[in-house]
């Protein structure tokens, strides 16, 4: 008995994803969406960091892109930039792109359509004199059709992610180093986080085992790979264009097949 009540609730997780699968292809044929990556045949890749910037994290981690010649884009929270101005100036110094991330990272899907323009115009006070461009990216990825088409109609490009490292748990440096390296391939926009919005494992705040990680990752990559800002990479290549599902869901969709 419990067996097939197991078996009927894995069928019903798998209908679920499969749906919300449905509904990403609906959303590539729609003329605005959600920016996953590009197409491109260059061997472009980009970098992006959430929800900082954090004092003692995010200077070390500026440090190590400076050492490998890298410019990324940080998708900023609001209320972290006002608490660190000196970092997002360091950053726009270096070359670097801010974006926006919302004031204070919540859950966007269970805001009222006010709130949730609020949150973005919030954020978005606070990091104009920095001249970031206008693209958001909703917490956690979180969203659905009805803030993607209000994140448009405010003039904003919605973009989330490719590749996602899975940096909200916690794992040793050499993990960190090979798993940034595994699904990477031109056009590939990659989840990093340089400080953690809970909830996460406790001791993944400590950012340190990802930044060693990527230190180690950037050391191979930087031989295969040029990095460039989210901008940069639009430009450059063809967006690709959903979506609700990622990659945590892929692999819930296909361990339950």
């Amino acid at each position: 008995m419990i067996s097939a009540t197991r078996s009927l609730r894995t069928k019903a997780i798998h209908a679920m994803v499969g749906l919300l699968f449905f509904a990403d292809r609906l959303l590539e044929r729609q003329p605005f969406g959600t920016i996953i990556g590009c197409t491109t045949k260059e061997s472009l890749v980009a970098l992006t960091f959430d929800d900082g910037p954090h004092a003692e994290y995010t200077p070390r981690l500026l440090d190590i892109l400076a050492r490998h010649g890298i410019h990324a884009t940080f998708f900023v929270i609001g209320e972290q930039g006002r608490k660190h101005p000196e970092i997002l100036r360091r950053m726009i110094a270096e070359g670097h792109t801010i974006a926006n991330h919302t004031w204070d990272h919540p859950r966007m899907p269970g805001l009222s359509a006010s709130e949730q323009k609020r949150q973005i115009r919030a954020c978005a006070a606070e990091i104009k004199q920095y001249g970031g461009p206008l693209i958001f990216r909703p917490p956690w990825g979180a969203q659905n059709p009805a803030l993607i088409t209000r994140v448009h109609l405010m003039g904003y490009l919605n973009v989330t992610w490719s590749m996602d490292a899975d940096d909200w748990a916690d794992h040793d440096s050499a993990w960190f180093a090979e798993t940034i390296q595994h699904d990477v391939r031109p056009g590939t926009i990659i989840l990093l986080h340089d400080r953690l919005t809970p909830p996460a494992e406790p001791a993944a705040f400590d950012r340190t085992n990802l930044l060693n990680g990527l230190d180690i990752a950037l050391e191979q990559m930087t031989k295969r790979y040029h990095f460039v800002t989210v901008p940069q990479l639009l430009t450059l290549g063809k967006p690709i264009t959903r979506r609700l599902t990622s990659n945590r869901l892929n692999r819930l969709y296909e361990s339950t097949g």
